[in-house]
């Protein structure tokens, strides 16, 4: 099916679910029946693939953060494994989920960071406060409202992502919605 250019459109398989904030940060979970790109061809020889932000597991998305990681590329998730530890070494009473199909450590039951792996890039998602507050350090970067991009030849300084976490946590412990 012929959609706008970079867009993933299968058959009437394939299922978006959006869920109402979900919008607001600019994602989508993704159910393809087949793991295929728009152009369809394979975007990964191991037994995931990449489809937007959502990981695909062999038609069926991850239910855990090891089984997204696992399914990765070894230098994507060597990268990935990294800021996880990162976070959860910064905030040791983290919790991790799967949450809009994307690796989710959560803090006081609220999400604390969200991370990904692309076609082309990663995704750090700290929070929009954070984003804000530290937009001078992050000028080398492409980012969103909620996401910063990175690549392996240009990752995150680990000095960085510790102080987009601890932006968070400040607003999170303060209860800022």
């Amino acid at each position: 099916m012929a959609g706008r250019a970079g867009e993933h459109r299968n058959s009437d398989q394939e299922r978006r679910c959006r869920a109402p904030s979900d919008r607001r940060a600019g994602l989508s979970a993704i159910f393809l029946p087949t793991l295929r790109h728009s152009s369809e061809e394979q975007v990964s020889e191991r037994s995931g693939t990449v489809a937007g932000d959502t990981l695909v597991l062999m038609g069926e998305k991850a239910k855990t953060v090891d089984e997204y990681l696992n399914a990765l590329d070894p230098a994507y998730r060597a990268e990935l494994e990294r800021l996880r530890a990162l976070v959860t070494q910064l905030v040791p009473d983290t919790e991790e989920t799967i949450s809009y199909g994307m690796p989710t450590l959560k803090y006081r039951n609220r999400a604390l960071v969200y991370f990904t792996a692309s076609k082309k890039h990663m995704s750090f998602y700290p929070s929009s406060w954070a984003i804000e507050e530290l937009k001078d350090q992050l000028k080398d970067y492409k980012t969103t409202e909620h996401s910063i991009q990175f690549t392996l030849e240009k990752t995150l300084p680990s000095r960085l992502v510790a102080d987009l976490v601890r932006v968070h946590v400040r607003e999170i412990d303060s209860n800022r919605q």
